[in-house]
């Protein structure tokens, strides 16, 4: 689905879990944004079909997440 604010046109998603680069960015949002990820708890497998997090991406970048 996209979004458009102020003009630009985003992209929002929900399932992020297995795409590695989105995941990497929404990492990588999270650490600047509360300065931790969810990297290792992906590895270990805590992350399951229950997390759900929502993104706006612009391209492949996450821009906002809601946790």
């Amino acid at each position: 689905m996209n979004i458009v604010l102020n003009q630009k046109e985003y992209i929002f998603k929900k399932v992020i879990r297995d795409n590695h680069k989105i995941r990497k960015s929404f990492n990588q949002l999270a650490k600047q944004s509360f300065g931790f990820d969810f990297e290792a708890w992906y590895q270990l497998g805590f992350w399951n079909d229950k997390y759900i997090p929502y993104v706006l991406l612009d391209g492949e970048v996450v821009v906002a997440m809601y946790l």
